[in-house]
């Protein structure tokens, strides 16, 4: 057995439309069944070891939260307790405005701590949109605001785009200054958007990694990604098994690869 990240891929569908969502095309209409999570975690106790992680993905997952509970509690508590899973969920956190969800997942939260990862690219980008193309940033800082208000620790996950990328660096500062239960920013890189910048998105991040590094001596909390080497907090792994609607299997695919990747390419329409 070795250590893993399990992506679970709650559902395709999604309460937002963003511009650069690497999911948008050729994205089937799926959602995970109860089935599809037996399956799964059948497929992943032959293959992650103790203490492996499990993220919860979409879309949105916090559109299912029938789903996540039957994860949480009936699989990581229950059946595979053994397993010992650390668990994270990736959401925009729009549904945590609506006071019945907020309070059940952080009920559900007492039972088993699932880390909180923001979907959020600085006030300087607003290519986060609803289905009307209209900015959500107002709501998403809502969400942050009130996460902090209550004490809640939590993390951001940062897209950087050729949009916010001048401004990026002044982002985080600015995240870390205003969020005092902000864990760390997980930063995510639009490779092709980035492209515009330098013919190479990996020269436009290596010009950024000086002051990523330094923003996390002066505030101590990492920037995960790019400043690995200093932190040193994670147990790495360089092995991803994914979940997906309609996949009866764990999808093995190793993080760091250089070809193309779509996960739907293997959810066969019915």
């Amino acid at each position: 057995m070795e250590n893993t990240t399990n992506v679970i891929y709650i559902t395709s569908n999604c309460n937002l439309k963003c511009e650069y969502c690497f999911e948008e095309e050729k994205r089937p209409n799926r959602t995970m069944t109860y089935d599809d999570i037996d399956r799964y975690f059948e497929g992943i106790d032959k293959i992650s070891a103790p203490h492996s992680h499990i993220v919860l993905f979409g879309g949105e997952p916090l559109l299912y939260p029938d789903l996540i509970e039957y994860i949480v509690i009936d699989k990581i508590l229950k059946q595979y307790d053994y397993k010992q899973y650390s668990v994270s969920m990736t959401s925009n956190g729009l549904r945590l405005l609506e006071d019945d969800i907020y309070d059940w997942f952080f009920d559900l939260n007492k039972k088993k701590y699932i880390h909180l990862e923001i979907s959020y690219d600085g006030s300087n980008c607003y290519r986060r949109k609803d289905k009307n193309g209209n900015s959500v940033n107002h709501l998403i800082e809502k969400v942050l605001n009130k996460l902090n208000n209550d004490n809640k620790t939590f993390a951001i996950s940062y897209t950087l785009n050729k949009d916010n990328y001048r401004y990026c660096i002044e982002d985080m500062i600015t995240l870390f200054e205003t969020y005092d239960h902000l864990e760390k920013i997980v930063l995510s890189i639009a490779c092709e958007d980035l492209d515009v910048i330098d013919n190479d998105y990996q020269k436009s991040v290596l010009r950024l990694r000086p002051y990523l590094k330094e923003i996390y001596r002066r505030y101590g909390k990492s920037i995960c990604g790019e400043v690995c080497d200093m932190c040193q907090k994670c147990i790495f792994n360089d092995k991803n098994l994914y979940a997906v609607p309609n996949v009866p299997h764990p999808i093995e695919h190793f993080k760091f690869a250089n070809e193309d990747f779509t996960l739907w390419e293997y959810c066969n329409e019915k």
